[in-house]
């Protein structure tokens, strides 16, 4: 059984509240003590509980003292935290271009968004927050309304490569405001080796530990979060991104299994005795 997020054990998959932010370690402490005897029988009896990160395992980990959880890494070809970060400072009098990619959500930071925006408007800080994916209408009003962002809407994902070489974009940005457990748009950053600033919370420290160009900002919460990333964005514009890297500590995570699923996750299955017409279909399937 792979886990993907946390809606088998909260109403909020990402345990979040009504604005987007995390509720705290605490908080889901206190969930997970209540909710230990009210775990589906399909995860108790379930031969193998994969989750895709090790912050992910460990959270869940406190629902099922005693159930062992495997923490494993999202197989995605092609990406790769080894790629090459290309960095290309803005020049003298240029603004600096902050891809903020994926959906803009209350829980993928669009509260932080908003605030740096407004921000870097009173205090002319020149950056361009290029908000690139698929939004409702409100979001994109407010978007549209405000002062140094440019609101893209949604892409087809084959294009993504030729829409972030014309945007001639200098940062990716993902003012995370809850435990993210894996994020697709951070792989799609990583793998065109966009420089990062991310908010240090979920699977993202783990992912991007050792990674050049990359900056964790330590997760705030609610109140100071954008406040954070103003500063950091402020200080990266003035060093031309030469700021060394910033990674948070993860060893006091649960090692992470790298390639599960191309090399470990089909093993069962080599075990069982194939009838001959499961060997022709599979032959024919894989031919």
């Amino acid at each position: 059984m792979t886990i993907t997020d946390y809606h088998h054990f909260s109403e909020r998959p990402h345990f979040e509240d009504d604005s987007g932010w995390f509720i705290g370690d605490a908080v889901v402490a206190a969930i997970a003590h209540t909710a230990r005897d009210s775990i589906s029988p399909l995860m108790r009896r379930a031969e193998r509980r994969i989750a895709i990160s090790g912050d992910l395992a460990r959270r869940i980990g406190q629902f099922m003292p005693g159930f062992p959880v495997i923490p494993v890494r999202v197989f995605e070809a092609g990406a790769t935290i080894h790629t090459p970060t290309k960095i290309v400072p803005p020049a003298d009098g240029e603004v600096m271009r902050v891809l903020a990619l994926g959906r803009p959500r209350s829980e993928k930071g669009l509260s932080t968004i908003v605030a740096v925006a407004q921000r870097a408007e009173r205090e002319n800080l020149p950056i361009e927050i290029i908000s690139l994916g698929e939004s409702s209408p409100e979001v994109a009003t407010l978007l549209g309304s405000l002062p140094r962002v440019r609101a893209l809407g949604a892409y087809a994902q084959k294009e993504l490569t030729t829409i972030i070489a014309r945007l001639k974009t200098h940062l990716a940005w993902f003012p995370f405001t809850q435990p993210e457990t894996h994020s697709y748009a951070l792989s799609d950053a990583v793998n065109f080796g966009l420089p990062v600033l991310v908010s240090g919370i979920g699977a993202a420290p783990e992912r991007l530990i050792g990674r050049q160009s990359t900056w964790v900002v330590p997760f705030c919460g609610a109140g100071t979060d954008a406040d954070s990333h103003f500063q950091w964005l402020k200080q990266l514009y003035l060093d031309r991104m030469e700021t060394p890297a910033l990674w948070q500590p993860v060893d006091y995570l649960p090692p992470v299994v790298e390639r599960f699923y191309p090399d470990v996750y089909l093993e069962p299955f080599s075990k069982l005795h194939w009838s001959p017409l499961h060997l022709s279909l599979h032959r024919l399937l894989h031919s």
